[in-house]
């Protein structure tokens, strides 16, 4: 029977690849939905899409309803319809192959949300 020592560097592996990831994404928050690097910023909206997994996204990359795509603040200048068109929900097929992928290799987890069509 093998002592502690390859499950404990297991372990530390896979804490290590964790806090990666764990900072990967909250960079990529700052950067994309906080704006830290303003010339980084996507739309607002698709990038809360993916964290939140609500198997939506947002058409041509331009949801109408954040200060991303509308800089000067002018919402009305876009009707409510042209919004909703702007997301649109996932086919099942394509919820149901993303989760399967994402089932399959932990380390796509992360790397998934952050798609955008």
């Amino acid at each position: 029977m093998p002592g502690p020592g390859p499950y404990l560097k297991e372990l530390m592996r896979l804490h290590d690849e964790r806090q990666q990831n764990e900072r990967s994404n909250f960079e990529y928050l700052l950067t994309h939905y906080i704006g830290v690097n303003q010339e980084q910023r996507q739309c607002l909206r698709a990038v809360l899409l993916g964290y939140l997994k609500t198997n939506e996204v947002v058409v041509g990359g331009k949801c109408y309803g954040c200060s991303v795509c509308v800089p000067d603040l002018n919402f009305q200048q876009y009707p409510v319809s042209l919004r909703r068109q702007a997301v649109v929900r996932l086919m099942p097929e394509t919820v149901a192959l993303m989760e399967k992928i994402e089932s399959s290799n932990p380390l796509l987890s992360a790397n998934l949300t952050k798609m955008q069509i």
